[in-house]
């Protein structure tokens, strides 16, 4: 039998008239006709109605000591969590050649707001991805006789014919992915780096240089650096019961990026780019995200020259893909390769999405400097933040003190556990947070410190938003705000959304945490039979 919660009392109105009704005969017998309209009869239905409304109020007792239950667990709504996404930037104007530094928290435009989550660099090129698609038995049987004679002209024994294939063409992703590795005659990814077109084609070799002299850093001295965004073509387990078989993280990919450099006698040569230390948040191309790779001097900045008239050995054997779009190969100011580590044995990487000058996104934005109200010297204040749905680890929280200006406080889960010293809990500066409402909850004096009164409460800053609206398509965000690192403005930039946006929630509403106390009893947030995994699962959105 399933246990429901009681009814306290379960009469309502026409109950509670019938039963006054019922009592009259042995009460007032010389009433014989309580009619509608009776005077008597009204004030019986007022009462009734009275009556009504106190059992109403009664029959909530439960709920509300269920909410109570909730509160004493220290379990609070989950707040919303923020869609998140990867962005590639370019300069709005082909006659910008420098490069720009910007400061995360750049604003985008669109139906939510969203805003960047790091510095990113915005260097003066294009980037367009191509492999070399192996030809299949019918093209290889087709093109048996050309093989054979450019293995003779060229002096080879052995070679794969390969066709210069264009992924990720126009920026666009592909969500099902392209294994670069797998279906490549030479397992490798190639990025060919262009130059904005010149205005006159006899210009087109000069800006070249300005772009290569940009890219090596110019007069500073310092490596520009090249920030590429990774999306893995991830797959889902088909079966719930596969989520527990893939707990644990996938094992990274031994990768590496190498660029062109001029060789010996006009040959090609690679150096080999390594990501900026702390940079590469695509946990070994596992996840998407970004790396950073600092670009070589100017000098070493290079491609081989397109022309098989100029180079009889442009596309063949290790050298990067030959470009046959003139207007292209014009352009381009050197390549990029991504190519398995050797003897590491990786022979597959289906990739999503490949592009330069990215940086990660999400649904939220920053405030401020704000005052939130001033103390009034009671115990457990509560000052509201102004939003909620605050992302608690970016929130930092200045409380004025007397003849010492504002001081930094200390966010804590539970002000009641802050220390077993008594005099330790006192005197701490801290409060808590409720990260779903949007408030903050400072101490009583005895667990935790009481703000003198009359000083004001501060937001130094803090962030906030989520929510499911925040999970757009691609090309839903297209314009962008952004500041240099140095706080001066950015040129003008344009926005390329190649992907949807993701991983946005909406709070957790009070029934849903209701729902999750019998749960969270069970579990207590150990997972150690596979329900406990599933449950888990389940309670946490975006895993």
């Amino acid at each position: 039998m399933p246990i429901l919660p009681p009814s306290l009392d379960d009469r309502r109105f026409d109950d509670l008239v019938d039963e006054l009704l019922a009592r009259i005969p042995a009460h007032t017998p010389e009433w014989t006709h309580p009619r509608l309209g009776d005077p008597g009869r009204t004030l019986i239905e007022l009462f009734a109605w009275l009556g009504d409304t106190l059992l109403y109020r009664a029959n909530l007792i439960p709920e509300r000591q269920r909410l109570v239950f909730l509160k004493l667990l220290g379990q609070p709504l989950r707040p919303a969590l923020p869609a998140t996404g990867i962005i590639s930037l370019a300069y709005a104007q082909d006659t910008e050649l420098s490069t720009s530094s910007l400061a995360p928290g750049a604003r985008l435009a669109g139906p939510v707001p969203f805003e960047t989550l790091t510095e990113t660099t915005v260097l003066p090129i294009s980037a367009e991805a191509y492999y070399k698609r192996a030809l299949d038995d019918s093209e290889n049987a087709r093109m048996a006789e050309v093989i054979e004679g450019l293995l003779s002209v060229h002096s080879l024994s052995k070679a794969q014919g390969y066709e210069t294939t264009p992924v990720f063409d126009g920026g666009r992703a592909v969500p099902s992915g392209i294994d670069v590795f797998a279906r490549s005659a030479d397992r490798a990814l190639w990025l060919a780096l262009l130059a904005p077109p010149a205005p006159q084609p006899e210009q087109q070799a000069a800006l070249n240089d300005q772009v290569r002299l940009a890219l090596g850093g110019g007069d500073s001295g310092a490596p520009a650096l090249l920030s590429i965004g990774i999306v893995p073509a991830l797959a889902l387990p088909e079966d719930f019961d596969d989520f527990i078989a893939a707990a644990n993280p996938p094992a990274p990919v031994p990768a590496l990026w190498e660029i062109t450099a001029p060789g010996p006698r006009g040959s090609t040569d690679y150096l080999t780019l390594k990501p900026q230390s702390g940079s590469d948040s695509t946990a070994g191309y596992t996840r998407p995200g970004i790396l950073r790779l600092a670009l070589p001097d100017e000098s070493l900045i290079w491609a081989p020259d397109n022309d098989v008239e100029a180079n009889p050995r442009a596309g063949v054997g290790d050298t990067p893909p030959r470009l046959d779009d003139t207007t292209k190969a014009v352009r381009l100011i050197a390549w990029l390769r991504l190519r398995p580590e050797p003897g590491k044995g990786v022979d597959s990487l289906p990739l999503s999405w490949v592009g330069i000058n990215a940086v990660a996104i999400d649904q939220r934005v920053s405030v401020s400097n704000r005052v939130l109200g001033v103390s009034s010297g009671g115990a457990d204040q509560v000052f509201s933040l102004p939003m909620s749905a605050c992302d608690a680890a970016s929130l930092a929280i200045e409380v004025e003190e007397t003849g010492l200006g504002y001081r930094a406080w200390t966010r804590v889960d539970d002000l009641a556990a802050i220390s077993p010293d008594p005099q330790i809990a006192r005197g701490a500066a801290a409060f808590e947070l409720d990260a779903e409402a949007g408030t903050l909850r400072f101490g009583d004096g005895v667990r935790g410190r009481v703000p003198d009164a009359g000083m004001r409460i501060r937001l130094v800053s803090g962030r906030f938003g989520g929510g499911s609206t925040g999970n757009l398509p691609p090309a839903s965000l297209s314009a962008i705000t952004a500041r240099r690192v140095n706080g001066l403005a950015s040129p003008a930039l344009k926005v390329l959304q190649p992907l949807a946006t993701a991983g946005g929630a909406e709070a957790e509403t009070l029934a849903a945490a209701e729902k999750a106390i019998p749960a969270l009893l069970r579990h207590r947030e150990r997972a150690v039979t596979a329900a406990d995994y599933r449950q888990l699962a389940l309670d946490t959105p975006a895993v």
